[in-house]
């Protein structure tokens, strides 16, 4: 539990993480309110560079993470879905294994463009660099998959007691919409693109990219389906 009064909390998380449903979840359960881009990008890295007399000591830091070959079908299909992204009809499987570029595509955004190996390189970069200040920061790494399932302890893991609003935290339907610091969360009426299949390949591909210490951090090795079946997808997982 974090022990500070300041009623503001920061969600970050690679793209297609879940950020947008840990937002409605706080706000709508909480008198705590989320930022994503006030201090840096959401989906970037922890910085090097922060503000001049800025402190992060005191700050709340809520970062989502999710199984990555979950991970790697939700971007995959977001990717394919903006033409800006480059995607050029490639495949899943070849998607996974070519170079990555992460860039914020909004109108109100002058930022660079970061190219990775491929989208595992990104994950692994994302995550590793805000394990390592967790022991100095109030950072709170959290599995989206626990998340999705029992938000009310998500939520007790985030805000303080006096900050809670009465009433059962529950998961929304329809999946959240993305948002920012000046919009609220809105829900997504349409039905969500169909997931990829994951061949044995590909699964094991993704297995040896990703890095063991967030495997084993996160539980991720532990009861994974069978590659050669096709892996369901966690509920809600079209939620970013």
């Amino acid at each position: 539990m974090f022990f500070t009064s300041r009623r503001e909390i920061m969600v970050c998380g690679v793209m297609r993480s879940g950020t947008n449903l840990a937002k409605h979840i706080i706000t709508g359960h909480s008198r705590c309110t989320v930022v994503f881009n006030k201090y840096w990008w959401k989906h970037a890295p922890f910085p090097f560079l922060q503000r001049p007399g800025e402190r992060y000591d005191h700050k709340r830091f809520a970062v989502i993470i999710k199984d990555p070959i979950h991970w790697t079908r939700s971007i995959y299909n977001y990717y394919a879905s903006k033409s800006a992204y480059g995607v050029d009809g490639k495949d899943y499987s070849d998607f996974i294994r070519s170079p990555f570029v992460l860039k914020d595509d909004s109108k109100y955004s002058i930022s660079p463009a970061y190219r990775f190996e491929n989208p595992l390189s990104y994950y692994n970069q994302f995550y590793l660099s805000y394990l390592s200040v967790e022991a100095r920061l109030n950072i709170k790494l959290l599995r989206y998959e626990d998340m999705a399932q029992n938000p009310e302890a998500f939520l007790e893991q985030m805000v303080l007691p006096k900050e809670r609003l009465p009433g059962a935290v529950t998961v929304p339907e329809q999946p959240v919409r993305p948002s920012s610091d000046r919009r609220k969360t809105k829900f997504d009426e349409g039905q969500p693109s169909a997931y990829p299949e994951v061949s044995k390949a590909d699964f094991d591909f993704i297995s040896a990219e990703t890095d063991t210490d967030l495997l084993m951090r996160f539980h991720y090795l532990e009861h994974r389906p069978a590659p050669a079946r096709r892996l369901e997808v966690v509920r809600n997982a079209a939620r970013v």
